[in-house]
């Protein structure tokens, strides 16, 4: 994957979130976004999504840059399975409707075809069992690897994931990490924002810190998480790593 953004700025009214945001990466197979809360990260990855409009710049995905009109932007985030920390599940469909309905109606599959694939994916997500399961039937890790089973349907390049286990307790927590490290090996590129540093740098090849909607930090993963340059990641390693 090769990612460019040129002169990035988000505002919401006064307040700067993404505040000229420059960043050149190439070959790089999955990235994660780390950094304090309100700091950018999630208008960051929403704006690589196609979710957001940026108010100045440009972000260039593998040489084509993301032109922020409607009409682009249907076609392009049909490219992207997004997946939120809040599951984004329909409550009054099962676990299989969830899944197969986008492909019917968005990508115009045919339902036969779309119930295939929907079952090859919980199967290989090991929810099969819970294919008939409404989402409150369903516990937040089983949720969310339902979400994660739906935007790798899709047959999207790439996979975005916004803290997809804040919501979670710790062992519910590692089922859903489990089942993202198996997308790289699916060709899937991915962009992570995490607050799991362990999980970032185990499954993530390069990471961003962002604080104050400005990249403070950035290169491969291990290296830059374990010999931090800068006062600003050092603190936050310190604080997060103390916290857990």
């Amino acid at each position: 994957m090769k990612l460019e953004i040129e002169n990035l700025v988000k505002k919401y009214s006064d307040k700067i979130v993404i505040d000229d945001i420059t960043l050149d990466l190439d070959l790089i197979s999955s990235l994660a976004i780390i950094g304090p809360s309100g700091g950018g990260k999630s208008t960051l990855l929403r704006i690589i999504a196609g979710l957001e409009y940026p108010d100045e710049g440009k972000v260039i995905l593998d040489n084509k840059e993301i032109l922020f009109h409607e009409d682009h932007l249907r076609e392009y985030r049909k490219n992207i399975g997004m997946v939120f920390q809040s599951y984004n599940l329909f409550p009054h469909l099962t676990a299989m409707e969830n899944i197969t309905l986008p492909l019917v109606r968005v990508h115009k599959m045919d339902p036969g075809e779309a119930l295939e694939k929907a079952a090859k994916y919980l199967s290989q997500f090991r929810l099969l069992e819970h294919a008939d399961k409404k989402p409150p039937q369903l516990s937040g890790g089983q949720q969310q690897r339902v979400a994660i089973a739906r935007a790798v349907s899709l047959d999207s390049r790439y996979i975005l994931l916004d803290e997809p286990t804040s919501a979670l307790d710790p062992e519910l927590t590692s089922e859903v990490l489990d089942m993202v490290n198996e997308l790289p090996g699916m060709n899937k590129e991915l962009i992570l924002v995490t607050h799991e540093i362990g999980f970032a740098m185990n499954s993530c090849d390069h990471v961003i810190f962002i604080s104050n909607g400005k990249i403070i930090e950035e290169g491969t993963t291990k290296k830059t998480l374990k010999e931090p340059q800068t006062k600003e990641l050092a603190l936050f390693l310190d604080k997060i790593l103390h916290w857990h």
